[in-house]
């Protein structure tokens, strides 16, 4: 995925660094553009043309990105991401992030398919579970995230996942933040759409972050004009949390 800071770094650091260290080695910003993944044979995550960044799931979306030296900086809708290149070629990238040092490879042969790849192919690859790059890719775009994203999100929230301490508490953030900016797309995805429900009822009722105001957002979904048995599930799971917290 490409993540290049932690979205707790202010912007202001964020936009100082890009100034520093101007003796760094150069690249050419050209070899960015295209198609890029994880490894040879997974799908393109995103892809760049020129100075915009595009995710597969939200290709309606692009992003600003600026190239200078061997840094990069992403500028979403409410704040700059960075990280610095340390390798680029016709094949393949290293970058440093706030995530580590991380490889992506060019998909020479998924330009094309990456731009008009299809609904049905991201709900198949909806199906991943416990997957932190779709938690980030969410919370990069928060609080105007696509239906695609959300589901996606939600798609990976699993009882497979109850070992996994970080992706459990990353999403349990990320869950309640998108309920807070998109609180109706939240509702009718549960509903329709094939998500373990009963797990996303879980996390509603032990929110990791007791800044949460509870209160606030049940007076939020109560004032949803929409009738459904979703709505009524989240108000009770979001009541028992606030019961706890009392």
């Amino acid at each position: 995925m490409f993540v290049f800071v932690s979205c707790k770094e202010t912007k202001e650091k964020e936009n100082s660094s890009l100034e520093q260290d101007k003796t760094q080695v150069t690249f050419d910003k050209k070899l960015l553009n295209g198609a890029w993944a994880e490894n040879q044979e997974e799908n393109a995550l995103f892809y760049i043309e020129n100075d915009s960044i595009y995710y597969i799931d939200n290709q309606d979306k692009p992003y600003s990105l600026e190239f200078r030296g061997s840094y990069f900086s992403i500028h979403y809708d409410n704040y700059t991401s960075k990280a610095e290149l340390i390798k680029l070629t016709k094949d393949d990238m290293i970058y440093k992030s706030s995530t580590g040092i991380i490889k992506l490879y060019r998909r020479a042969d998924q330009v094309k398919e990456a731009k008009t790849e299809t609904k049905e192919t991201l709900l198949v690859d909806n199906n991943k579970k416990c997957d932190m790059e779709k938690v980030t890719v969410l919370k990069q775009q928060l609080p105007s995230a696509s239906k695609e994203s959300i589901l996606s999100f939600l798609s990976t929230i699993s009882v497979d996942c109850k070992n996994n301490a970080e992706f459990g508490q990353f999403s349990n953030e990320v869950l309640f933040e998108v309920l807070k900016a998109k609180p109706i797309e939240v509702l009718m995805i549960v509903e329709k759409e094939n998500v373990e429900k009963d797990e996303v009822y879980k996390m509603l009722e032990n929110p990791i972050n007791d800044a949460i105001n509870l209160n606030k957002l049940i007076d939020s979904i109560n004032k949803l004009e929409l009738q459904s048995v979703e709505k009524s599930k989240f108000l009770e799971a979001l009541k028992k949390a606030l019961e706890k917290y009392n």
